[in-house]
């Protein structure tokens, strides 16, 4: 490239090349030469392609308006993540106004209500005292360990009012839910309780120092050091500091600025406080020589506080006074400098002052004042892209300048031509050179418009070609040297690349982009040839497109799980898409990051392509225009042969208003109670209706001549739709999550535990009696459990706990690509390779009717956990909703023990034929159980 970028140099390595290859019969390389003078434009030319290529990136990859292509993720869109450690999660605690610090402690200890009992292998429902009374076995009985739960506190500002505070708490909720991760939970977030905390200290200061000055400045900085602030950067600061652009941005973008974890470790809630920390933070305050006396104490309120108070009783008292080294705090509870609790004297040789207790409460706020944080401007939190710098208005990456333009007029073949009187063969000849250079020329041309596609190249948007070509322009005569002048550009483009190369390229290029985030199709592509056949590399290509272009969203959730609040899709969002209490959100936006990606890589969900298990063959949408001219769109199912199954009811606007539709009526299809025969004129047609909806879906085009024949084409429907069956929905089950739940009420109290034995209690609220219930309602059987595996000399074993860590993935099984045992096996693995290393995955495979089942019910569920974890819902007392939460658990939970995997039939290995379908492969088939009636 250096010597290309030299003109000189490339001339006399062109001149070299010359005289290697034609010495014998060429030796006049002077500069009149025609040859040299041919050699001197094409070196010229190649420099000024070899100067485009050497430009910056942001020159090649920038758009004629300056501005860098939108084909690329900007640093705040594919850098950070959902919450995934504590500390992450704290960041999205603290960046709600109002919230100062919060924790989270893993919530140690065991499950109030399940019991693995080793005796009889499984979960009992039952205490460990109960068991041990009735069985008379001890020591074989142990509580379920809880995983994967959080307690969390917050710490609020002082200026937050307490009529706030219960708004605070809830968008706390809001805000760890929308990014709860997969198999883990959390407690109804609390306020902390502040533990007082008063210094008494001594300080020998200089003569010239201002008593109350550093009387305030030290109470502040107690202050600070007890009870940190967590101040929010700028990107510019933390860049400072050192760190690097994907430090900074790992971790939940924030609304407010960029958390440094240092100042969160150091602010974590502090089990005891240390002397000689206090005597460091005072000794650097200025103006401090000594400090010659240090006490701390804590404080406690007095529960009962008399109204007028004895003379000995005050306010506050001290838990634990004059301690001189290390002061425990109170677990639970966190540590905060009260001015008022302490006693702060300051020494001039010897001699004591007290200081003015205004003027140091005045100075002390004031102090406090400066950790007011004025808000954050956008341009300070994000990483913008390099601007270019080359005028592409004025000069075009792709722009090719001819050089015949450039030759000496008596060559012929620039824009003058010829003389008039010039004889046929003079013509012929410039005709011939200029025919000769348009070879090489076009070669150049076409290198530029390759060039000036380099951003479309790496991007992950479609793209119709991967070689790109360009006519040169400015030629006289141009079309004279063409055979076809009309469809050159098509030719041109045709000799450059054909569909095959085009494919093949553009996968590799997309295998790149992929390559760059660590993702690769390899095993996916080698099963595709099987499945798709020759539509393959469409079909991957396609598919690693989407991949590319929801990729910022899909890293960020890939270890998130679903909003149990059923409410809000913004991963770091709190109350602002919180919608009513109770709701549901049933749509891809609030799905877990696993489900999201497995949808993604079906192309089903919110994607409006050729989805998963859709055959253009069978399920075609087309364009209708009427009489009023007007676009619009329709579906229709076609068998085999070509014969027309189903077809839309309704014209749609757009063509993803179709695909829907279509996806809800081959989802309607499948089941024959959702198809209705009406007698009309001149016989009987059926009708496909949506479960639950009056409106109908799809209808037959045809008249049967009885119901029976109408029954008949409508099982025929049937039969076909479940052999060629889309994948319309992933079912994703969080075991953690059907744990059983302790009742609540409206005030966000547990009830007491021995609930079972009241027939009535007391609403806090209204102060008024609920009506009788009954206590089963409220209480869980061992049938309510999930399976366990408990081992016979159980150890903490992982295997009895079937709450921790573990999910269900189910799909269904009459997906036709799902019957090639070799792809199922790959979808698993790559299933596995997507959930979080530490949580055990089940799959199952199950047959249409189990699956509807499962969809429901998960559904009613989800809408049942909303309704009961949100605030309480006008007409729905706290009763109900946890009515309606048990029992759509027990539904559920009980369609899991029954989930069986459905496994296609598979073929002994034929020595002689051994290309069979499905071969039985020993540890990876499974048998069928024999029963008498199946030999008749």
């Amino acid at each position: 490239m250096e010597t290309l970028t030299d003109y000189n140099k490339a001339k006399a390595a062109g001149l070299e090349k010359v005289e290697d290859f034609s010495r014998d019969r060429w030796t006049d390389y002077n500069s009149h030469d025609p040859g040299v003078t041919t050699l001197e434009y094409l070196c010229y030319a190649l420099s000024d392609l070899a100067s485009r290529t050497d430009l910056d990136m942001p020159d090649l990859l920038a758009r004629a308006d300056h501005s860098a292509t939108d084909h690329f993720h900007k640093a705040n869109e594919i850098l950070p993540n959902r919450a995934l450690t504590l500390l992450d999660y704290r960041k999205l605690l603290i960046d709600i106004d109002g919230i100062k610090n919060a924790w989270l402690q893993v919530r140690e200890g065991s499950h109030r209500t399940i019991t693995i009992d080793q005796l009889l292998e499984t979960l009992s429902a039952e205490s460990i005292e109960v068991l041990e009374s009735r069985t008379g076995y001890k020591g074989k009985y142990y509580d379920l360990r809880v995983a994967g739960q959080y307690d969390v506190v917050v710490q609020y500002h002082d200026w937050v009012r307490d009529e706030a505070k219960v708004g605070l708490l809830s968008e706390a909720k809001q805000r760890l839910h929308a990014n709860r991760n997969l198999c883990e939970d959390f407690s109804l977030p609390q306020a902390v309780a502040e533990e007082p905390v008063g210094i008494c200290f001594n300080l020998q200061l200089e003569q010239s120092a201002d008593n109350d000055a550093v009387i305030a400045e030290a109470a502040y900085q107690l202050d600070r050091f007890i009870s940190p602030i967590i101040r929010f950067h700028s990107l510019q600061d933390l860049q400072r500091k050192g760190l690097q652009t994907s430090d900074i941005f790992n971790g939940p973008l924030l609304q407010h600025g960029f958390i440094d974890e240092d100042d969160l470790l150091n602010s974590e809630l502090r089990a005891e406080i240390h002397a000689s920390d206090l005597v460091q933070v005072l000794m650097d305050i200025p103006g401090v020589l000594a400090v010659s006396k240090l006490q701390m104490t804590t404080f406690a309120k007095v529960a009962v506080f008399p109204d007028p108070p004895p003379e000995n009783v005050r306010e506050w008292q001290p838990v634990i006074e004059g301690e001189k080294w290390v002061l425990p705090i109170t677990p639970g509870k966190a540590p905060a400098f009260s001015l008022d609790l302490s006693r702060l004297i300051v020494f001039k040789e010897n001699i004591p002052y007290g200081g003015d207790a205004d003027i140091i409460r005045y100075r002390f706020q004031q102090s406090k004042g400066r950790d007011f944080q004025r808000p954050l401007l956008p341009h300070e939190l994000l990483l913008t892209l390099p601007k270019a710098t080359l005028d592409h208005s004025i000069t075009d990456l792709s722009d090719y300048p001819t050089i015949q333009n450039h030759f000496p007029q008596v060559y012929g073949i620039g824009q003058e031509g010829l003389a008039g009187n010039t004889t046929d063969i003079r013509k012929n000849e410039a005709r011939q050179l200029k025919a000769y250079l348009l070879i090489v020329e076009q070669l150049m041309a076409n290198y530029l418009a390759q060039l000036d596609s380099v951003a479309d190249l790496l991007s992950p948007q479609s793209v119709e070609h991967t070689l790109f070509t360009q006519q040169v322009n400015d030629i006289r005569d141009y079309n004279s040297l063409l055979v076809n002048a009309e469809g050159f550009a098509e030719t041109l483009q045709g000799l450059a690349e054909d569909e095959r190369t085009f494919e093949r390229r553009r996968n590799r290029f997309l295998d790149h982009l992929m390559a760059r985030l660590g993702e690769e199709f390899s095993e996916y592509s080698v099963l595709a040839d099987g499945l798709y056949g020759a539509g393959s590399r469409r079909r991957l290509m396609a598919d690693k497109q989407r991949l590319l272009n929801a990729y910022d969203s899909l890293s960020q959730q890939r270890a998130g799980g679903f909003n149990c609040l059923g409410v809000g899709s913004d991963a770091n969002s709190g109350s602002e898409n919180a919608g009513s209490a109770g709701s549901f959100e049933r749509s891809s936006a609030n799905e877990s990051g696993l489900k999201k990606r497995l949808e993604n890589f079906f192309g089903i969900g919110s994607h409006f392509e050729t989805p998963f298990g859709f055959s253009e063959r069978f399920y075609r949408i087309y364009d209708e225009i009427d009489n009023d001219n007007i676009q619009e769109w329709r579906f229709e199912i076609q068998d085999a042969h070509e014969g027309n199954r189903l077809s839309s009811t309704h014209k749609y606007e757009t063509r993803e208003a179709a695909f829907v539709a279509m996806q809800k009526a081959l989802t309607a299809g499948l089941d024959p109670e959702n198809y209705e025969i009406h007698p009309g004129t001149g016989g009987y047609y059926h009708i496909l209706r949506q479960p639950g909806e009056d409106d109908t879906v799809a209808r037959k085009i045809q008249i049967f001549d009885s119901s029976e024949a109408a029954q008949a084409n409508i099982d025929d429907t049937v039969d076909f739709l479940r052999a060629h069956e889309t994948l319309a929905d992933i079912v994703v089950i969080e075991h953690n999550l059907l744990r059983p739940h302790r009742y609540v009420d409206m005030a966000g109290v547990s009830l007491p535990d021995d609930i079972h034995k009241k027939r009535r209690h007391w609403q806090p609220q209204t102060n008024r009696q609920l009506d009788e219930f009954d206590p089963s309602e409220y209480e869980y059987n061992d049938s309510d459990l999930l399976a366990s595996c408990v081992d016979d000399e159980y150890a903490d074993c992982p295997d009895s706990n079937p709450y921790a860590f573990r999910i269900t993935v189910v799909l269904p099984y009459n997906v036709q690509q799902f019957r090639t045992m070799s792809f199922r096996r790959y979808l698993e693995r790559f299933i596995r390779e997507l959930t979080p290393a530490h949580i055990l995955t089940k799959i199952c495979w199950v047959d249409h009717p189990m699956m509807a089942r499962l969809q429901s019910q998960h559904t009613d569920w989800r809408i049942a956990m909303a309704s009961y974890r949100n605030t309480p819902v006008e007409g729905v007392d706290d009763h109900q909703r946890y009515r309606d939460l048990m029992q759509a658990q027990r539904e559920l939970v009980k369609t899991l023990g029954q989930l069986d995997s459905v496994y296609p039939t598979g073929h002994l290995h034929d020595c002689k034929e051994g290309d069979q379908e499905n071969p039985m492969i020993l540890g990876q088939s499974k048998l069928g159980i024999f029963e008498e009636n199946d030999n008749g």
